[in-house]
């Protein structure tokens, strides 16, 4: 009797590898049925909207021709539409119009995005360009007429977006330099702000150096005017007891040209 009972145990309990036989068939039916879980939409968020905006700026190169070396910031972005629901697939866009003036400021792009090379929506991207990079500033107050040394002055990143052209970047341009006027601590450093030391001041004794080809005549002379080394200065030749116009050598030699 115990036998008869296995063996009609085995006849109506399937193996295991039957079983999963059976689930394997079940699944392939169901694909070629169609019957597949739906694949959700993407949506294209205010945040990837942004970063393509961003990209487009910068790989512009008439603004990193104008710009060079400088790190642009996209601030105040908006988008229009704000987002896009977009089908599943490979997700790509084109630049449709761009307006730039070629300076700093705000931008408007449109853009078409495309799903497996098909358009899905235009989108309005808007925002303003910011530059950013290092700037030279005054490290403590200094009054006019100071001669700037490396304890001067510091290197500060910041917005430099609405500094102009001509403040400064690289300290070896002010390093030994005169103020011509004085400066409060945090100043920023521009190339108005500053000239050449001055070498000779008026009531200086001075050699004037004269050539003509081979001939070099040198006399007395008195500054009549200041000036920093290459500037042309009025000077008073102590013998003739006249005025001349002399270029600045050094401290203590002008020439006069011919």
């Amino acid at each position: 009797m115990k036998m008869l009972l296995n063996d009609l145990r085995w006849r109506f309990v399937a193996p295991p590898c039957l079983v999963a036989l059976i689930i394997i068939i079940f699944l392939q039916l169901t694909a070629i049925t169609g019957h597949t879980a739906p694949q959700e939409d993407k949506i294209l968020s205010t945040h990837d909207l942004k970063n393509i905006f961003t990209k487009i700026v910068s790989d512009d190169n008439s603004f990193n021709a104008i710009f060079p070396g400088q790190k642009q910031q996209v601030v105040n972005f908006s988008s229009q539409p704000e987002t896009i629901k977009l089908p599943t697939g490979r997700l790509s866009y084109k630049t449709i119009s761009q307006k730039r003036a070629n300076q700093l400021g705000k931008e408007i792009i449109w853009i078409a995005v495309l799903v497996n090379g098909k358009e899905q929506a235009r989108v309005k991207l808007t925002g303003d360009i910011h530059l950013f990079g290092d700037v030279v500033c005054m490290a403590r107050g200094l009054t006019r007429h100071a001669i700037l040394t490396p304890d001067d002055i510091e290197i500060v990143h910041r917005n430099i977006t609405m500094l102009g052209n001509d403040f400064i970047s690289d300290p070896r341009q002010v390093i030994g330099r005169e103020l011509k006027t004085s400066l409060q601590p945090g100043a920023i450093l521009y190339s108005r702000l500053l000239k050449n030391p001055t070498v000779v001041k008026r009531g200086d004794l001075v050699s004037i150096l004269a050539k003509s080809g081979p001939l070099t005549v040198r006399t007395a002379g008195q500054v009549k005017t200041p000036g920093a080394q290459g500037d042309v200065v009025r000077v008073k030749n102590l013998m003739s007891r006249r005025e001349v116009y002399a270029r600045v050598i050094s401290p203590n030699e002008v020439q006069v040209d011919f």
